[in-house]
């Protein structure tokens, strides 16, 4: 009886009759031999396409930024500062989901540039507070309206409820994907997070 290739794995003809779905499907089966894999396609699934939508939106932000020198993580610094006040470096680290090392970089390469500037903490004199200078203030006002064009190319796909029932949705989904092989891999998803500073 002749083999036919499936939806990733190998069935006989007479077996099951889906058609074939190509030469991807082909390789994947062959590295896993006979064992039958989950019958669906990444390419289709939802976790790829909001990757691919993170990925889209993250690179709008930095040409945004690009002409202000600064990067998409530096550009959240200085606006979770507008937004929360004056912060320790350790709520800044809670804040942008970074380890202490690459958010203290941070500080240091946009105070600098004269962005924001550090004091002694009153409360912990091993710690200090960071804040925003008038300048940092400055150049958040010229980001806002180019910053603002991003959300409105969201809006002119979905209606205003929709993103905010999508962004409740996402923020859920944060929350699941974070525990997700993270007792095999516990410093993995901090790893990266030292980059692209």
């Amino acid at each position: 009886m002749a083999e036919r290739w499936t939806t990733g794995r190998k069935v006989m003809d007479d077996v099951e009759t889906q058609e074939p779905v190509g030469p991807v499907s082909r390789s994947v089966s062959q590295s896993y031999g006979k064992d039958v894999m989950p019958s669906y396609d990444i390419f289709e699934s939802f976790e790829f396409h909001l990757n691919r939508a993170a990925i889209a939106s993250s690179a709008a932000l930095t040409r945004c930024l690009a002409p202000f020198d600064l990067t998409p993580v530096q550009w959240a610094l200085l606006a979770g500062l507008k937004r929360n006040g004056d912060s320790t470096p350790t709520d800044l680290v809670s804040f942008l989901d970074r380890d202490l090392p690459a958010t203290v970089r941070l500080i240091w390469k946009l105070e600098d540039r004269g962005l924001l500037r550090r004091k002694k903490n009153p409360v912990d004199a091993r710690s200090y507070i960071v804040s925003l200078t008038p300048s940092g203030h400055t150049l958040l006002r010229k980001l806002a309206p180019r910053v603002s064009r991003i959300r409105e190319a969201a809006g002119e796909q979905l209606p205003q409820e929709e993103l905010r029932q999508l962004l409740e949705a996402i923020k859920g989904l944060r929350s699941a994907y974070a525990g997700v092989f993270e007792e095999e891999y516990p410093t993995a998803s901090r790893r990266g997070s030292s980059q692209h500073n």
